[in-house]
């Protein structure tokens, strides 16, 4: 009988696979729930799609029909990553809302599963104001249910209040708010006597786009390449891919239109600049046909041929002197003229550093250009920006001005060697002088005439084959696999949680209940003695070990009886203690049963009403007068009575004597405490083979403490799933306190289970 605590730190699989058999249905249950439930979500819920589309952004250089000096200086090479900040702006989202009319969107309901988003297919519409998309800040929303008669009813919230409420038998409807009037029209896709229920919510052009923004995706598709991958992830694909599809057509105008600006700008410069050379040209041509008529000089280029060829380099060198100093003061004039303060300056200029410093001051220009285009009056980083053209301007007029006039230094000079190597030549007539000069003078403007036109032309076949800065290389496409978990997995989830929350909620209940349920969990929880334990039974009668009992109960009785003299120090110590922690645990069952089951083996047994304070023994067994028949406090009390007085002898039904609490005393405690008693058990046990003490539980008064002294053993009831896991410490102190002698457990009021080949089943307890 020594029940020694299980120390093990091992999981004991078993009792574990025990419980969650008991708890099968548990299981089935759950699993039938979880699967329920992802059905109706599966079917609830709104597929997502990934549509995509890729984009080539082309660099500048390969757009370009040849080299072309000016479309360089009015034109920047295009970064992909500012082309993609550009792709998501809010202007180009903005012309998307717009042209899709975004600014609208439907919800319609088609069954049972609510509310979905309708991009093409939608039976009732709304029509704004004539401009209210562009100033609107709020979103409305209109609910509209239409009946199977026609009648339509129409409700306006602004920001979750309600603006209007309109009725009306039939469309359309003209709903007035405080934003204006709206009109609730059918569309195509609307058939009479059709019951409709739809949402539509309406915001301004600058929401709508901010609300785009989020939803699309753009990256890059690597560090090193060019392409721009767009994604969208969406449950209607018409819906994205047209938003893409879209988005990019949007990019092309826009970029096509910005270029188509810069050669016409340039086109414009080059016609101004021919018109003022073509006049300086006639002018220098007539001049020469002059001086030829007036001198009658028939062929002059055969007659200097030979001179030229000697002075040719001089020449030369000479020319094109001249030609940098007229560009160079052609640059200087249009800096210095205020029209053309923010204007792209258009020269090429043999001078690196200046080059350099013009192409700077051209990039400024361009950049104020885009921002001018966007940017309110006022802005600050406008105004930086043309102080900063400002100081370069001024800078670059200097520095052509030095640069023209030491190119002027050179032309002098030049025109001295030219001088010196004239006078060498005697016999070229000063005619032929002048001619030249005429000549050098018409080859210059000649030159620059040629070259603006060349340039004209190469813009205009720029300008005649323009191709978008964004070469598709695929348009919008959907993944065919949803964003979406496939069902199956969702189903598989649902089985794995439905299988996994039975095992979660008896761990939870193991972790917070406070009470054990069985024998073994008993026997893990105290080092005291198990006598055993008594199963419920469907027997109403609190007797039920009798003559002839075959029942599973009078059975564990019967094994418990085996077990008592274990506990018992000695044959000739008798009397057991029967007590518990709290009432409603069953000593008083466990007392009278127990004496049954000792007085079928022939023995005389005696059970005694100790319970003093709260006696119900003789009521338990339906002793007549019990109320008025002497007892255990008369006789203490009562010196003139005699022990065959108090005690209810045997019968048929009940084959133990009995001694009944008797009428509860003023002074309990102290009644306990009188030698009367210590001399009546003496005489008692010398009668009797067993007596067996109902007391009082032990957590509520200390009246069994008192009555320890009488006994030779103590039988502390438990109770399933009411005694709990503090009573058993409790038990555990007042064993090691040695308050009660030779201290052993039963466990009563287990469910019915299967075991010693019975089948067990409940019984009544106290």
């Amino acid at each position: 009988m020594n029940n020694q605590q299980d120390t093990s730190d091992r999981i004991q699989l078993r009792p574990i696979l025990i419980q969650w058999w008991k708890a099968k249905w548990w299981f089935v249950v759950s699993v039938v729930v979880c699967l329920a439930t992802t059905f109706l979500y599966c079917k609830v819920r709104t597929e997502k799609y990934s549509v995509h589309a890729s984009l080539l952004i082309e660099d500048d250089d390969k757009q370009n029909l040849g080299e072309i000096s000016l479309t360089d200086i009015f034109g920047a090479k295009g970064n992909v990553n500012d082309e993609r900040f550009i792709i998501s702006s809010h202007a180009l989202l903005r012309e998307v809302v717009s042209s899709l009319g975004l600014e609208r969107a439907r919800f319609v309901a088609r069954d049972w599963t609510g509310m979905k988003m309708a991009y093409m297919e939608y039976p009732v519409d709304v029509v704004l104001p004539a401009g209210m998309a562009d100033t609107l800040r709020q979103s409305i929303e209109f609910k509209i249910k239409v009946n199977g008669q026609g009648a339509v009813k129409v409700s306006a919230r602004l920001n979750g209040d309600k603006i209007a409420t309109v009725k009306n038998d039939s469309m359309p409807v003209t709903v007035s708010t405080p934003c204006g009037e709206f009109l609730i029209e059918p569309t195509p896709f609307f058939s009479k006597g059709q019951e409709v229920s739809e949402k539509i919510c309406v915001e301004g052009y600058d929401a709508a786009a901010e609300a785009l923004m989020e939803d699309i995706n753009i990256d890059l598709a690597s560090k090193k390449s060019n392409v721009i991958k767009i994604s969208m992830p969406t449950p209607d694909i018409y819906y994205a891919r047209d938003i893409i599809n879209t988005l990019v057509e949007r990019y092309n105008i826009r970029s096509v239109t910005r270029r188509n600006e810069e050669g016409n700008r340039t086109i414009s410069f080059i016609d101004s600049r021919l018109e003022l050379l073509s006049g300086d040209l006639a002018e220098t041509e007539a001049e020469a046909e002059a001086f030829k008529k007036s001198r009658n000089i028939a062929d002059i280029a055969g007659e200097a041929e030979y001179q030229t060829l000697k002075k040719g380099k001089t020449e030369q060198n000479l020319i094109e002197a001249e030609t940098e100093a007229e560009i160079l003061k052609m640059a200087r004039d249009f800096l210095s003229s205020p029209a053309n303060a923010y204007q792209l300056l258009p020269a090429s200029i043999d001078n690196k550093p200046l080059q350099e410093t013009i192409d700077q001051y051209n990039k400024l220009i361009l950049k104020r250009i885009n921002l001018a285009k966007n940017a309110l009056p006022g802005n600050r980083q406008l105004s930086r920006l043309s102080e900063q053209i400002d100081a370069m301007r001024a800078n670059i007029i200097t520095s052509v001005s030095r640069a023209y006039d030491s190119r002027m230094v050179a032309v002098n000079q030049l025109k001295s060697e030219f001088g010196a190597a004239q006078a060498k030549l005697g016999d070229i007539p000063a005619q032929e002088r002048g001619f030249r000069d005429i000549s050098r003078r018409q080859a210059v403007k000649e030159k620059l005439y040629l070259f603006l036109l060349q340039n004209r032309e190469q813009t205009a076949m720029m300008l005649a084959n323009a191709t978008p800065k964004g070469v598709v290389i695929d348009e919008a496409y959907a993944l065919n696999e949803p964003l979406t978990m496939k069902k199956r997995y969702i189903y598989l989830i649902a089985l794995v949680i439905g299988l996994m929350l039975p095992p979660i909620v008896i761990a939870v209940r193991n972790i917070l209940r406070n009470k054990f349920t069985t024998l073994d969990e008993l026997r893990s929880l105290t080092s005291l003695p198990v006598l055993g334990e008594i199963s419920l039974s469907r027997s109403k009668s609190p007797l039920v070990v009798y003559k002839g009992a075959d029942t599973s109960v009078a059975e564990l009785f019967r094994l418990i009886r085996s077990h008592l003299e274990f506990i018992l120090p000695s044959q000739e110590s008798n009397t057991l203690l029967v007590t518990s922690t709290s009432s409603g645990e069953g000593k008083s069952f466990i007392s009278i049963n127990l004496a049954a089951t000792l007085a079928l083996t022939g023995k005389k047994v005696l059970v005694v009403g100790a319970d003093i304070r709260k006696p119900r023994l003789g009521t338990y067994l339906s002793i007549e007068s019990s109320r008025t028949h002497p007892g255990l406090t008369s006789y203490v009390s009562n010196q003139s009575l005699t022990v065959n007085e108090i005690i209810f002898k045997s019968n048929e039904k009940i084959p133990f004597d009995i001694i009944l609490s008797g009428p509860v005393p003023p002074n309990p405690a102290e009644l306990l405490l009188n030698p009367r008693l210590d001399t009546l058990f003496k005489h008692l046990s010398e009668i009797y083979d067993y007596i067996i003490i109902d007391s009082a539980p032990v957590g509520m008064v200390s009246d069994t403490f008192t009555l320890d002294r009488l006994a030779a053993a103590t039988i502390y009831v438990c109770r399933a799933d009411f005694t709990t896991f503090e009573d058993i410490r409790f038990v555990e102190r007042i064993a090691e306190e040695n308050r009660l002698k030779n201290p052993a457990v039963i466990l009563n009021g287990t469910k019915s289970k299967k075991g010693y080949g019975y089948g067990y089943s409940d019984n009544k307890v106290d």
